[in-house]
């Protein structure tokens, strides 16, 4: 997965007019250790573990990292859409939920919503 990332990303930056021929290497050279530990993101500790094995030099690992970083804003951020249960706050939370039961906020105590309709 992440070697299609990749393609895409230097396909669109070399359209912009970047050459991004060391970057190629380097970029697909992580993604196959990442590939290699079963994973499908960029995850910092396995850069960190890459670095020291595809680089000898600080300043060779400063230009990897460097690519690596800007290969990695250029991915969207996995999320999971929240279920409807996750949503809506119990009602011992104290926390206020959306509104339901005909806008009156849930999270509050029968007293609260008797003097909350009473004064509307």
């Amino acid at each position: 997965m992440l070697s299609a990332d990749v393609t895409r990303y230097l396909s669109l930056r070399r359209a912009l007019g970047y050459k991004l021929i060391k970057a190629e290497r380097h970029l697909q050279a992580s993604a196959r250790f990442a590939s290699e530990r079963g994973e499908s993101h960029v995850r910092a500790a396995t850069v960190l573990t890459w670095l020291p094995t595809a680089a000898k030099t600080p300043n060779a690992m400063a230009h990897r990292l460097t690519n690596l970083i800007g290969f990695a804003r250029f991915l969207p951020i996995p999320m999971k859409p929240p279920h409807c249960s996750e949503m809506i706050a119990p009602p011992d939370s104290g926390m206020i939920s959306p509104p339901v039961n005909g806008g009156i906020i849930s999270g509050h105590g029968a007293e609260q919503k008797s003097a909350t309709m009473a004064s509307a």
